[in-house]
């Protein structure tokens, strides 16, 4: 007797991916439409990744490229001064990471 026997194996993923801002980079100044971007790894997937300037949720991605355009000019960030731009990322098995906040200048 002979046969194909198939089976998964179930993996529990308790590894946080890693995360890093690459784009601008800190201390940087800015003006217009900026491509913030994140450098994002993980040993099974990324399900999504969350930016936000100054603690402001700008907006959620699901796939690559991990980036959002920041329009410098709107209400989040348009008035000048430092502002903090940071991420989250969370994997397709839930764990969470948090990136490094980076401080850029806003001269519109």
């Amino acid at each position: 007797v002979s046969g194909t026997i198939n089976f998964t194996v179930n993996v529990d993923d308790n590894v946080p991916p890693t995360i890093s801002i690459s784009n601008p980079v800190s201390g940087q100044t800015v003006s217009g439409t900026v491509n913030f971007t994140v450098n994002v790894d993980d040993n099974v997937g990324i399900a999504q990744v969350e930016f936000f300037i100054d603690g402001y949720s700008l907006g959620i991605v699901t796939e690559e490229p991990y980036s959002h355009l920041w329009d410098t000019s709107s209400n989040i960030g348009a008035h000048g001064d430092e502002h903090a731009l940071s991420a989250i990322v969370i994997d397709a098995a839930g764990n969470t990471s948090f990136s490094q906040p980076i401080l850029v200048i806003v001269a519109n």
